[in-house]
């Protein structure tokens, strides 16, 4: 728009076929057989501007849409995020940092209906908001640090589900089953030589509710890796990759009952990367 202010949109059509064939108890609700379709439209619009030449700032708008988890009557599943942030570099380019705040919302998924526990109603509601910092910095020549951190508020503003007594209750204000408040990583990067490069990783998840009535947890966890890097020329690199370096046992994510899906024990990879 000028030399200094810049607008961004982008438009995305989504054609989602739904075909479905129950081997249960046939009911109207769940009949033998049932196609639907859904053809969202949604799209994004940002502004940024360069109040520097190593700093802008940016807005930004954007919408979402996913299938529906209830019956074949059911719209799509609708959401909608604000952000602000700044992209800059400091200390003579040698390190380069981002910060965003955004809020999102989303609408209209499945909850019980607290006047018949059998149905569902497609007006639940959540809402987050959240503050993301991400850094790199080179400290030497040879040795390049990066971390980034995240903090989100995250809770249903409409949802009932029923209980173990088969009442229906609301869990407005509960926190979302598996969506920590803090996650982090670090990294060190190390040029041994023109070809040969290695490094460290960390990662922090913090304790999440494993149900919506947020009486179960799923304990907080904290991962190490390592990684060492050979460039055979200017197309291809080999890689060798240690993740989970102290086999740590943890829970990856919680799911109904509730049962506890552990998380990747230490693992090796060795990956051949070329570019054509």
């Amino acid at each position: 728009m000028t030399d200094k202010l810049a607008l961004l949109t982008g438009l995305r059509y989504d054609d989602i076929d739904l075909d479905v064939t129950n081997h249960r108890a046939v009911t109207a609700s769940n009949p033998r057989h049932l196609k639907r379709s859904w053809e969202p439209i949604t799209g994004r619009a940002g502004l940024t501007y360069q109040i520097l030449p190593t700093a802008n700032v940016y807005v930004q708008y954007s919408t979402a849409a996913e299938q529906p988890n209830g019956t074949q009557d059911f719209d799509v599943s609708t959401g909608k995020q604000w952000e602000v942030g700044s992209k800059f570099d400091y200390l003579d380019g040698r390190g380069s940092a981002t910060v965003a705040a955004y809020t999102i919302e989303r609408k209209n998924f499945a909850v019980t209906d607290p006047l018949d526990p059998t149905q569902s109603l497609p007006v639940g509601q959540q809402t987050s908001k959240g503050v993301e910092l991400a850094t790199s910095f080179r400290i030497t020549d040879k040795l390049l640090a990066e971390g980034n951190f995240a903090w989100v508020d995250a809770q249903y503003d409409e949802f009932t589900e029923k209980n173990a007594t088969g009442m229906v209750v609301s869990r407005k204000g509960n926190t979302p089953t598996n969506v920590p408040d803090r996650v982090g990583n670090v990294w060190l990067t190390y040029d041994f030589a023109p070809q040969w490069r290695g490094g460290v990783d960390a990662r922090y998840v913090a304790s999440v509710f494993a149900d919506s009535a947020n009486t179960m947890t799923v304990p907080s966890y904290t991962l190490f890796g390592s990684f060492l890097s050979y460039k055979v020329d200017q197309h291809t690199t080999v890689t060798g990759r240690v993740r989970n370096l102290t086999n740590e046992v943890y829970a990856e994510f919680a799911h109904v009952s509730p049962a506890y899906y552990l998380g990747t024990p230490r693992t090796f990879e060795l990956a051949v990367q070329t570019r054509f």
